[in-house]
């Protein structure tokens, strides 16, 4: 079920293109970003009656699991956004297998980002790495540092030395102080914050 006005991710040039491949013809659909209420059409279609039942039930489940994710994304960003405009709410990397580029789609459709999109993209060095690493030199690298502290002594130690430093560990009431103290010692220290339930 719905809620009222929820973003809607179509993927319509996949599902156009589907339609065309099977002889069948693309009346309607929302496009990205969409808002769409309880009972309104989001997609419509017409051809062979056995091949539109087989893709509506696939097409349903689909843009379910699509409709939701962005749904989620969009509350969650115009919640972060009534405290700080500025706020990037952005997913992890991780996704269902096969799913990625319509997972991601339906992030950006919400109004969201993603934090990375492969290993690549930044070098990070989470609790367990600092484990087995222990202590860290002076770090330098083209590409921006992420570093995941274990405690609030690391999270002074490594702020000169991060680009981003990932917190989530950290309590939200502890968050508040510390991330201007951090600042302080960093003002190009960007903060990032896992684990975030939403409203």
């Amino acid at each position: 079920m719905f809620q009222e006005k929820t973003v809607y991710v179509p993927a319509p040039a996949t599902w156009q293109s589907i339609m065309k491949e099977k002889n069948m013809k693309t009346l309607n659909y929302l496009r990205d970003g969409d808002t769409f209420n309880p009972g309104d059409a989001i997609f419509e279609a017409e051809g062979d009656l056995k091949l539109l039942f087989r893709y509506w039930r696939v097409s349903q489940t689909f843009l379910t699991i699509m409709c939701a994710i962005a749904t989620k994304t969009s509350s969650l960003v115009n919640a972060g956004r009534k405290a700080n405009p500025d706020i990037i709410i952005a997913t992890s990397r991780k996704t269902h297998p096969g799913s990625r580029i319509f997972e991601i789609k339906a992030v950006r459709a919400g109004g969201g980002d993603i934090h990375r999109n492969s290993l690549s993209d930044s070098i990070q060095i989470s609790q367990n790495h600092l484990e087995v690493a222990g202590e860290l030199g002076k770090l330098r690298a083209i590409k921006k540092i992420e570093i995941e502290p274990r405690t609030r002594e690391e999270a002074f130690k490594y702020a000169g030395m991060s680009d981003i430093m990932l917190l989530d560990h950290i309590s939200p009431e502890e968050l508040r102080k510390l991330g201007p103290e951090l600042k302080k010692l960093n003002p190009k220290l960007e903060l990032a914050v896992g684990g975030i339930k939403g409203p």
